[in-house]
């Protein structure tokens, strides 16, 4: 039998022990160098009789040749400190004990509790390198009997007070604790061994990507393939995050270094700045010698241009010879006009330089003309004209770029199987033409401008533009627009103008500073397709977003595995892979960009509103309204798509209605516009006639009734009495 040094000895069966440390000092046990030994098959074999101990005489001490033989079993799955602390107190409950641990076997333990982590013999020696155990007891009963008690001499059984139900048994330690042999030890709380597994299958995920990190296999892990490469997946992006906050830590001690620095050099440059300046001013100040040289200079430049005018008169510089008002555009037959306000002066200063299209009398004037009285367009506008390309160029070259990349780099080169190389290619090459095609049809739609009838008459323009109070100008406006469908005012209730296109704006519409033109129903200018949506092309727009989702989606959707298989190297390293990686990522990126994009216009859709609307609502003459257009789902998508649902996605134009005039839900409120309504669809009711008008959705009558719904709409009764 094997033996301890220092503190156990075997001779014959007889195990010599050294004092255990009591309460209150004593000596301190020496060190164990050896593991605890296994208990005979035979069981103990005493020289000596042995009598039967009480608890009172085992806690008195007995000799150092009698020691007291406590008895813990247990599985002891998973040794951890709860079971190290149990056989401690089991070890210290007598001041002379010899403490045997039986552990059952793996075939009891899965038959009656479960399955275990560690093999029996892993729980073997476990036990036997615990510093407390001096015997071991392999393949332990379930159920301690008198005759084990007996086989090994057991005076006490040390276990914890929680009765242990199992074997058919209320508690397995019941004939124990009535025969008196039986002494409490406490349990460890917040760790055992039911905990621990639960903490491995709670974090499964995070263990199973540290042992593939460490080479271990997917098969000894037991993974599938999908779950192996998502493990892999997510260990690289944990990589990147590390290598980006460790990135993030050395910018920031850079950055508090340069800003350490920087201080110094700020005050450095302050003073040299002020001694720079006072040296400026000692040189150049009007008191110096720079002021006479730059007097001489201008005398010798006044001699050599002969043909200027006098210093001093406005009309002779070159800007003001070039500053043409729309007016000296007409024939010389017209009338001089008297010399113009301040006011006037600044209108027709912006409108001769921005280069518009002047209506006048119902005659547009060429822009060549206006262009050639100011002697041709800036080359600044033609700087900003060519820079507004650059984001459309921008995104036909990531698009050119992905379309090498997915049929080149991937169908061609990295997919082997010819039916899902042709598949994928059908599908990318549906998706990207009708991408293509509702994209280039936003730009090159032209933005609808108003039309001839909402530009004033020479008579009146001149009228206005010569009037400098606000209310006479309203008073002009507002004769002007009793014959225009118009109901929207500005935040003052006031007729909506435009100084610069000269036109009254119809509702919805607004001017556009990078068009510089008026456009109807107007939503926002996108620099992505260097244009304005609008009216005209809001429908094109709307699918181009539609389309590049799912364009993008496609990519994602058949490049996923093979982006899977370069990441975690199942794939060789060619050209490809860069290709791919890159492909996905920037796909992924504009998918979660333009789906938000495209979920707000699509629910501005369903509102009937525009961009511009949604921030700043219209506003009627009963007061601002920001459902004013709105005439219930169904209509509100019909305005947008068309009746026809065979056109919805094509990008052809289907809206309805012309985008100078738009149904809202206040025709019951205002007869005014119930009679532009029906007179635009051809219905002029009589005298004291009734009429029905499609509206919005639970709209009061003038009687505060609500109405059946026909057709998604709300029908209210609208009477119009005719002006005598």
């Amino acid at each position: 039998m094997a033996r301890r040094r220092r503190g156990r000895s075997s001779n014959n069966n007889q195990h010599q022990h050294t004092p255990q440390n009591r309460r209150g000092g004593g000596g301190i046990r020496k060190a164990l160098r050896e593991p605890a030994p296994f208990a005979k098959p035979t069981g103990y074999e005493a020289v000596i009789p042995r009598e039967k101990l009480t608890i009172a005489q085992a806690r008195k001490g007995t000799p150092a040749h009698r020691p007291v033989r406590v008895y813990a079993d247990g599985i002891f799955d998973l040794f951890h400190s709860g079971h190290a602390r149990a056989l401690m107190q089991a070890k210290n409950v007598f001041p002379n004990t010899y403490l045997i641990v039986g552990v059952c076997s793996d075939e009891l333990t899965h038959k009656l509790k479960g399955y275990t982590v560690m093999t029996e013999d892993e729980r073997y020696e476990a036990l036997r390198h615990c510093r407390y155990v001096d015997e071991v007891v392999r393949d332990a009963p379930w159920t301690i009997t008198p005759e084990f008690l007996e086989k090994h001499k057991i005076d006490f059984v040390a276990h914890d007070d929680i009765p242990y139900t199992s074997a058919g048994s209320d508690d397995v330690y019941k004939h124990i604790k009535e025969a008196g042999m039986f002494v409490v030890t406490q349990r460890t709380e917040g760790i055992s061994t039911s905990d621990l597994i639960t903490r491995i299958v709670r974090d499964y995920d995070i263990y199973v990507r540290r042992n593939l990190q460490r080479g271990y296999t997917a098969r000894e892990l037991n993974v599938g393939f999908l779950n192996e490469n998502k493990y892999r997946l997510q260990n690289q992006v944990d990589k990147m995050k590390e290598t980006v906050r460790t990135v993030e830590e050395k910018s920031k001690h850079f950055v508090n270094r340069v800003e350490e620095k920087s201080q110094d050099l700020i005050h450095k440059w302050e003073e040299k700045s002020r001694e720079f300046i006072s040296n400026f001013l000692e040189l150049f100040g009007p008191d110096r010698a720079w002021h006479a040289i730059q007097e001489r200079s201008g005398r010798m430049l006044q001699a050599l241009s002969p043909y200027s005018s006098p210093r001093g008169s406005p009309s002779s510089s070159p800007s003001r010879r070039r500053s043409v008002s729309p007016d000296s555009l007409q024939s010389s037959a017209s009338p001089p006009s008297s010399p113009s306000s301040p006011k006037k002066r600044t209108r027709s200063s912006v409108k001769a330089t921005s280069g518009f299209l002047y209506r006048v009398e119902g005659q547009p004037v060429p822009l060549s003309s206006s262009l050639q009285a100011r002697g041709g367009v800036h080359p600044g506008q033609c700087c900003k004209r060519a820079l507004n390309w650059v984001p459309v160029l921008f995104i036909n070259m990531v698009v050119a770029w992905s379309y090498y990349a997915y049929v080149v780099e991937l169908c061609v080169y990295t997919i082997p199987n010819n039916a899902e190389r042709i598949s994928y290619l059908v599908l990318f090459h549906i998706f990207l033409a009708m991408f293509m095609w509702s994209y280039w049809k936003t730009i090159w739609s032209k933005p609808s401008s108003p039309s001839v009838a909402f530009a004033l008459p020479r008579a009146e323009r001149e009228l206005y533009e010569k009037e400098q109070r606000a209310e006479m100008q309203q008073d002009i406006l507002k004769k002007a627009v009793r014959t225009l469908p118009v109901y929207t005012r500005t935040a003052g209730g006031a007729v909506r103008y435009c100084d610069f296109c000269q036109v009254i704006k119809p509702d919805r519409s607004h001017h556009c500073s990078t068009c510089e033109m008026c456009v109807l129903k107007m939503d926002h200018h996108c620099p992505w397709v260097n244009n304005c949506v609008g009216f005209s092309n809001y429908k094109f727009f709307i699918l181009f977003l539609a389309y590049a989702t799912l364009y993008c989606v496609v990519i994602c959707a058949t490049v996923v595995q093979y982006f899977i298989k370069f990441w975690t190297k199942q794939l060789p390293d060619t050209h490809a892979k860069f290709h791919i990686l890159f492909l996905f990522f920037v796909a992924a990126l504009f998918f979660i960009s333009i789906v938000s994009l495209y979920s707000y216009h699509m629910w501005l859709v369903g509102k009937n509103r525009t961009t511009i609307e949604a921030f700043r609502a219209p506003i009627f003459a009963n007061g601002p309204d920001k459902n004013g257009f709105s005439l219930g789902f169904k209509r509100n998508v019909a305005e947008v798509f068309g009746e026809q649902a065979k056109y919805w996605f094509f990008p052809v134009f289907s809206s309805q209605g012309d985008g100078h005039s738009f149904v809202t839900r206040l025709v019951h409120i205002d007869p005014e516009q119930a009679n532009s309504v029906l007179q635009q669809n051809g219905k002029i009711p009589m005298d004291g006639e009734t009429n029905l008008c499609v509206v919005a959705d639970d709209v009061p009558d003038a009687e505060g009734n609500i109405k059946e719904k026909t057709d998604g709409g709300q029908m209210v009764a609208v009477t119009v009495d005719r002006e005598p």
